[in-house]
């Protein structure tokens, strides 16, 4: 990461280059913009008691590098559209990733109980355990 005088160079450089009237004014916050509002993000959502973050690491690695998951899931819920994973350094960059739970939360719940129903086509323990993770995040 770059120190505080290379931000603050590259602000009067860009300033100097922009100085007509048709350009646009470049707005100041300071150097460590981005990071005081990565920071703000981070302490909003871990100071909740919602389990956000458990439950988008528990979906997304309940399907992740096992096709039999991902093809039952596809199977149980008719649908071929996947949880992304969540970054947990890029707290501002995950809004694509809570999307993407919202959109497929129903198919899930519907993956899950379909699996709770059909006992021959059970899955592994540790997907179980993260399944039953899941429904208490959203119970």
């Amino acid at each position: 990461m770059d120190r505080p005088n290379v931000n603050q160079k590259f602000i009067r450089d860009t300033r100097e280059d922009n100085q007509s009237e048709e350009k646009p004014i470049i707005l100041n916050i300071g150097t460590c913009g981005l990071r005081t509002m990565n920071c703000a993000f981070k302490t909003v959502i871990t100071g909740t008691d919602w389990s956000i973050v458990e439950f988008l690491r528990a979906l997304y690695n309940m399907l992740k590098d096992v096709p039999a998951h991902r093809g039952s899931y596809t199977e149980f819920s008719g649908s071929n559209i996947f949880p992304k994973k969540f970054y947990s350094i890029r707290w501002l960059e995950n809004s694509d990733i809570a999307q993407r739970a919202i959109e497929i939360l129903l198919d899930v719940m519907q993956y899950v109980n379909s699996v709770k129903e059909d006992k021959k086509k059970g899955l592994h323990i540790q997907v179980s355990k993260l399944l039953q993770r899941i429904l208490l995040t959203l119970s």
